[in-house]
């Protein structure tokens, strides 16, 4: 799982839209676990799961995964959206 910096809006604005062609537009990584796609240069953190479950929620499909690894860029703050605003975490970074 990709957890977007603060300077990475326009990557979440990409992602929110439909098509294929969306993957094709962002630069992608793997590391030494092999565990999966990261966005190398979008990402404040990135945590490698385990596929824990699935289930269909209306025309939905939501998949729980169990943590197993988590990785973090040094002096990056997460990138929030909420009230169709986006916004950075506020107040002082904690070191992983």
């Amino acid at each position: 799982m990709n957890l977007l910096h603060e300077r990475a809006q326009l990557a979440a604005e990409l992602f929110s839209t439909t098509g294929a062609e969306r993957f094709d537009s962002v630069e992608w990584g793997l590391d030494e676990w092999r565990s999966g796609p990261h966005l190398t240069a979008h990402s404040h953190c990135i945590a490698d799961c385990r596929l824990a479950g699935h289930t269909e929620v209306g025309d939905h499909a939501v998949v729980f995964g169990e943590v197993e690894r988590v990785t973090q860029r040094a002096g990056m703050r997460p990138l929030i959206y909420g009230l169709r605003q986006y916004s950075s975490w506020p107040g002082e970074l904690a070191e992983a």
